[in-house]
């Protein structure tokens, strides 16, 4: 069981079989490695979006012609709707560079971090008497 999954100290999802990071690697990153390094454990997905209302006409009207034919998917975000620009995977190792990277950006791109579910912390248990 211990050479299946290498976790330990943390609390287990179906019996033990899974983890919390682990099932979202897999259902919402679909097990992507990370593109600095090709490492399978990624921690931490960026995407980039830039809003409809800050692009220029011609790129606008560019934009609204290939979702009209069903080519490109918009966002809704708060300030409107945006279009992703980018999207990009990181390990634990690459993940303070992927951050510095995209705070270095435009100032107009609206960028989300998603680190999963958050750390697996230990559960202590002490029984009542």
């Amino acid at each position: 069981m211990a050479a299946d999954n290498p976790i330990i100290h943390s609390k287990k999802l179906w019996d033990g079989r899974t983890t919390a990071m682990e099932l979202h690697r897999k259902l919402a990153w679909k097990n992507h490695p990370c593109d600095g390094c090709g490492a399978k454990d990624v921690s931490l997905r960026v995407q980039t979006f830039v809003l409809l209302s800050d692009m220029s006409l011609d790129t606008r009207l560019a934009i609204e012609f290939q979702v009209s034919i069903k080519k490109l998917n918009l966002a809704r975000l708060a300030g409107g709707q945006a279009v992703r620009t980018g999207v990009q995977h990181a390990c634990p190792r690459c993940a303070p560079a992927l951050e510095r990277a995209a705070a270095r950006g435009p100032s107009y791109a609206i960028v989300d971090f998603d680190r999963g579910p958050g750390e697996d912390k230990p559960v202590i248990q002490v029984v009542g008497g």
